[in-house]
Order: structure tokens, then C-alpha cells, then sequence
């Protein structure tokens, strides 16, 4: 039986997959740049003990990747133009039980 796909027009409460959109970033987090400044794209975000069991359960894994609007690529890899191979990715892990973090 296939499932049904509701899109609706309001932020998910629940801290499960997401892929885009607002991340769940502790407020002393600043959202990440690439290696000239620019802000990183939040790709996909999602319970970090999905990742792996032994994580703490109230771990959320934020990823971001570069993003350039003028390459026909849109998303892009830098690591081999990057002088910094690390900044072409970034992955921010957030304690959701704090009340810090932005929702």
C-alpha cells in the first residue's frame, strides 16, 4: 500500500528528516559560509541516531553544502578549487533537548 504525501504550508515541530528550509542550529551557531564568505545551503537535516544507533537520541545532524545560484549546477563541489578541501561541506550537530536551539 503506498503512503499518501501531504505538503503543507507550516514548520515541522517534529525534529525528524527534513531537506531544506530552516536548519535546527543552537542560537550561538552561526550559519555556516563557504571558503569566500558565502552562506552554505542547508541540504538535509535528521536525527543523528539514524546515522548511527549509538548517537544520543537527541543529537540532530544539520547538513550544509555549497550553493552557487549563477552555476548551472546550482550545487557544487569546491574541493577542488577550494585552497580549504573541509569548507565544501559542513555538518553541524545540535543538542535538541536545549532550549537554544532555533526552531
Amino acid at each position: 500500500m503506498l503512503g499518501e504525501l501531504k505538503i503543507i504550508d507550516e514548520f515541522a515541530d517534529k525534529f525528524d528528516f527534513r531537506m531544506f528550509g530552516p536548519a535546527l542550529l543552537e542560537k550561538e551557531v552561526n550559519w555556516p559560509v563557504d571558503y569566500n564568505g558565502n552562506p552554505m545551503l542547508f541540504f538535509i537535516g535528521l536525527p543523528a541516531n539514524l546515522l548511527n544507533k549509538e548517537l544520543d537520541i537527541n543529537l540532530y545532524c544539520n547538513i550544509f553544502i555549497t550553493y552557487d545560484h549563477e552555476d548551472d549546477q546550482h550545487i557544487y563541489d569546491l574541493s577542488d578549487k577550494n585552497p580549504e578541501p573541509n569548507k565544501s561541506s559542513c555538518v553541524i550537530l545540535s543538542d535538541i533537548r536545549s532550549s537554544k536551539v532555533k526552531k
